[in-house]
């Protein structure tokens, strides 16, 4: 088995690592996270996410909840969003509505 096992699948982050027992420094932790993670420069928390697209943290939350969202992961409590995943949320919920006279 290699050095860090995943523990719990969430459906959009493949989660928690754990170590296993005789391992190694927590330079191997943080070279294992790299792997799966993103660069957190370009990782935003719930407030900053809400209020990159302009909405209420209330709101991201429900969406979240009921699954219609943005692509978001999950470490334990912690949730992030990536930019890229909200620049493609909003890209995908364009809509072109015309007033009607």
């Amino acid at each position: 088995m290699g050095l860090y096992t995943p523990v719990i699948a969430c459906r959009r982050f493949s989660g928690f690592l754990r170590r296993e027992k005789g391992a190694a420094s927590s330079d191997a932790l943080r070279d294992g996270l790299r792997k799966v993670l993103p660069m957190s420069s370009d990782l935003f928390s719930e407030p900053q996410a809400a209020a990159y697209l302009s909405i209420s943290l209330t709101t991201l939350r429900r969406w979240r909840r009921a699954g219609c969202g943005p692509v978001y992961f999950r470490l334990g409590a912690i949730i992030r969003y990536r930019q890229i995943d909200l620049d493609t949320f909003v890209s995908g919920n364009l809509s072109m509505e015309v007033a009607h006279a």
